[in-house]
């Protein structure tokens, strides 16, 4: 009996020992894919979600997000290949390719401007021409606050360095802050602040939100592809069925807002779901054409050095069939 006994338990270790191996061999075969994050912004709601779900590891993958204050530092560690990858706006593949860097939008994550120009309640502005002579906030210089602002006056006839100011205060939190003190007369404000600036009585005066533009995305240089083609075709599936899980369970996509935005109030976070989902999500993360030639356009106005790019050129067309 006591043969038996032994016999049996050396038979369960070996199963387990078989178990651990294959699980440790499992995890082994993941290939790790390290994204700079330039802000909490809700359009990587997709990630988030294709984490949660366990989407990357079913695609062989374990994606590291890495927190950093803004774009620039957060595309300069792409730059210093510390990262794979950057999430952010997607006009910084412009300025990468044109210095020198070429670079591609792996897969989109919003489609839509991400930004409005709101004010005071008492504002009497009704446009963008209605504030000339005021002051005008963006998040900061050369970013996408910026150009749009400078792209918008150009295009109405003004001079974006003498018709108004432009002033360079931080994003949402300091802008209301700014707007509040009367710092600025009206500023630029991404989501949910916009939608918190609806609820609290802030003045939309333009809403840019409506305008096609890659305004959110996974970017990476043109090497990182070529050297890793197979994990970038891996990567955008595993997004897309992010993607596809957040318009069908609802729930879920809350629940993985929840974790970006820990201490928001309950209908403002479904209200901001729920306009993510309906407006903002790329079809299967394909860039639109027109707002990648919109996003081109205002980068040019705001610096001529800059060489405007293909489509083909800036976005992974190859990964993205």
């Amino acid at each position: 009996m006591m043969q038996a006994l032994m016999k049996k338990l050396s038979l369960t270790l070996t199963l387990a020992a078989i178990l651990v191996s294959a699980q440790s061999g499992s995890a082994a075969e993941l290939t790790t894919v390290r994204l700079s994050r330039a802000t909490d912004s809700i359009s990587v709601l997709p990630i988030i979600v294709a984490q949660d779900k366990g989407l990357f590891e079913k695609n062989g993958l374990k994606v590291e997000t890495i927190d950093f204050k803004g774009g620039a530092p957060a595309v300069q560690a792409v730059v210093s290949r510390s990262v794979d990858g950057c999430l952010c706006a997607g006009d910084h593949v412009v300025n990468l390719s044109s210095r020198g860097f070429p670079a591609q939008i792996l897969i989109g994550l919003s489609d839509k401007h991400g930004y409005s120009l709101m004010g005071p309640a008492n504002s009497p502005a009704t446009d963008l021409k209605s504030l000339k002579g005021k002051r005008i906030g963006v998040t900061s210089a050369g970013s996408q606050t910026d150009n749009t602002i400078r792209y918008d006056l150009t295009e109405k006839g003004m001079n974006p360095d003498t018709d108004v100011q432009i002033i360079s205060v931080g994003p949402g939190g300091p802008m209301q802050a700014a707007i509040k003190s009367g710092a600025v007369d009206a500023g630029m404000f991404p989501p949910p602040f916009t939608e918190q600036n609806i609820h609290n009585g802030l003045k939309m005066i333009v809403d840019y939100r409506v305008f096609s533009y890659p305004s959110f995305t996974v970017l990476v240089l043109d090497k990182w592809v070529k050297a890793n083609a197979e994990t970038a075709k891996k990567f955008v599936k595993a997004v897309r069925e992010g993607q596809d899980a957040m318009k069908s369970d609802r729930k879920l996509a809350v629940a993985s807002a929840r974790k970006l935005f820990p201490n928001m109030d309950n209908a403002l976070l479904n209200e901001v779901v729920d306009n993510f989902i309906s407006h903002n999500l790329p079809p299967r993360g394909v860039v639109d054409p027109k707002g990648f030639k919109l996003m081109n356009d205002m980068v040019k106005m705001a610096d001529p050095s800059i060489k405007v790019m293909s489509y083909k050129d800036g976005v992974a067309v190859d990964i993205l069939k």
